[in-house]
């Protein structure tokens, strides 16, 4: 049965189902300089610690400016709360590098999967993005994918 989480701001609340697979991006703030290879790699590892504590993460991809992740948040976990801390965390990492704040965007754009061929086809797109945006770029150290075959275990919940 789907819940929402409380409006803030006056925006509407976003719809939120218990053991749902959602696709999440945030972007980089305007007033930041693209992130470097290494900082990539650093908000890569922060997203993927927590993977089988708080969440299920079934991709991720760290580009310059932006970042996306394919998740499924334990039930005692809130989505928001997770977004949040990978932001955060992020965050104190690079003012400890030098940036200064704030380095992401406000808010976050998410959309719930509804079935094996949508997220078969989210996963195609991210695993093409760096390609689709930087022609020629081969292996994209900024990408993580769970094995097809451990995926297809995690997410027999969703609907042919």
């Amino acid at each position: 049965m789907p819940t929402n989480t409380t409006s803030r701001r006056g925006r509407p609340p976003h719809p939120r189902e218990a053991g749902a697979t959602y696709l999440v991006s945030w972007e980089l703030h305007p007033t930041q300089a693209p992130l470097s290879e290494a900082e990539r790699g650093m908000v890569l590892g922060s997203i993927r610690h927590f993977d089988g504590v708080k969440f299920t993460l079934l991709a991720a991809l760290v580009l310059e400016d932006r970042v996306y992740v394919l998740v499924i948040p334990y039930p005692e976990q809130s989505l928001e709360r997770l977004i949040g801390g990978w932001k955060r965390w992020a965050s104190r990492l690079f003012r400890l590098g030098g940036r200064t704040a704030p380095l992401w965007r406000r808010g976050s754009l998410d959309r719930i999967t509804q079935n094996p061929a949508e997220l078969d086809r989210r996963i195609r797109q991210l695993r093409e993005l760096p390609g689709r945006r930087w022609p020629g770029t081969g292996e994209y150290g900024g990408l993580w994918i769970m094995q097809e075959v451990e995926r297809t275990k995690t997410v027999d919940h969703l609907p042919e």
